[in-house]
């Protein structure tokens, strides 16, 4: 799997990060940046859970409209969302405003992903983790990997004031986070996210924001009107890999979450295994090592921002892991993975 579809397919960033791999890597980091030292003493893991909750909810059921960036390095971009929640549930509108024009709109869990240059509509399923929201999964487990800080700072972001809480990981296999989070409706205003020597890797933030009766139900329409265009359905298939003769193991406090198999092109199968601690995420992607195809797989450690990828040849496979975790959690990941075929097995 190569590194561009790898991140695309992968996690975290809502716009910059779906599309089936074809909007890449819009995501943030403002490099050497060192976090504030927190005023406050942690709190308990239960408080941590309280928190990411809030924020969650308030992402869910408030109706808001604006622009917010991602940078990385002395790249930036910014997206435009419309988010309403009414009686046939949440609706959302997010258009990408640099770079190739596309525009994600969902209702509930459908996501089209409109790439106008090529008329065509990638389908999707949405992902509560894309910013505003944090969460990817339950976050019951949260608080025995994270503890939260309230740093007793205060900013205005986008006209709106927040509070800020560090998000701390107990370990170095996963990031920490600050949050700056709304005083009136705990709606995640601005998210950094920073490696496990301090420096700050990733940012999202809003720059505009209008809420409650100010979005108006006309900005959810989109510009495009795609009834003639190509419609692509994801193309998925469960897998046992363990069955197959796979033994990866799982990083403390992470669980999987999803095991198939995706086509990637003709007679092109690739397993993806998907792990969440329930805010952070990783995948491992699998498939037959080919000569012809060596310089496609990412070889070692590549970054992106807050993503970071790895790759290695195990045996007659190719594993590429792919994240926003330490790139020592998926270099560990892929170098301890074993494949040991069963003897009554199929050839894979």
């Amino acid at each position: 799997m190569s590194a561009r579809l790898a991140v695309a397919v992968s996690e975290r960033g809502g716009l910059a990060r779906g599309c089936m791999a074809l909007c890449l890597l819009l995501a943030a980091g403002l490099v050497q940046a060192q976090a504030p030292a927190p005023q406050d003493a942690p709190q308990a893991g239960e408080d941590a859970v309280a928190l990411l909750d809030r924020i969650q909810r308030a992402a869910a059921r408030l109706d808001y409209s604006g622009i917010f960036t991602r940078q990385y390095g002395n790249e930036l971009y910014a997206s435009r969302i419309v988010h309403i929640l009414d009686g046939t549930g949440e609706r959302e509108r997010v258009e990408s405003l640099d770079g190739e024009r596309r525009e994600f709109l969902r209702h509930n869990e459908e996501v089209q992903c409109l790439m106008p240059e090529q008329k065509t509509v990638y389908m999707e399923k949405h992902r509560q983790d894309r910013f505003p929201g944090l969460l990817r999964e339950d976050s019951h487990d949260i608080g025995s990997h994270y503890t939260v800080v309230s740093t007793g700072e205060q900013e205005r972001v986008a006209g709106h004031a927040c509070n800020w809480f560090a998000l701390k990981p107990v370990d170095d296999l996963r990031y920490g986070y600050r949050l700056c989070v709304d005083t009136d409706n705990d709606l995640l205003l601005k998210r950094q996210t920073f490696d496990t020597d301090g420096q700050l890797v990733e940012q999202v933030a809003f720059n505009m924001l209008q809420l409650g009766d100010q979005v108006q139900t006309d900005w959810l329409k989109s510009d495009w009107a795609p009834r003639d265009w190509k419609v692509v359905e994801p193309v998925v298939s469960s897998v046992d890999l363990a069955g197959q003769g796979w033994r990866i193991p799982v990083p403390p406090g992470f669980r999987p979450v999803l095991e198939v198999e995706r086509m990637m092109g003709p007679e092109r199968p690739v397993s993806q295994w998907v792990l969440s601690d329930g805010l952070s995420a990783l995948s491992v992607f699998i498939e037959l090592y080919k000569d012809q195809d060596a310089e496609r797989h990412p070889k070692g450690t590549l970054q992106f921002g807050a993503v970071h990828v790895y790759g290695a040849r195990l045996a007659d496979f190719w594993l590429t892991a792919v994240g926003e975790v330490p790139a020592r959690t998926l270099q560990r990941l892929v170098q301890d993975s074993e494949y040991v075929p069963r003897q009554d097995a199929a050839p894979r």
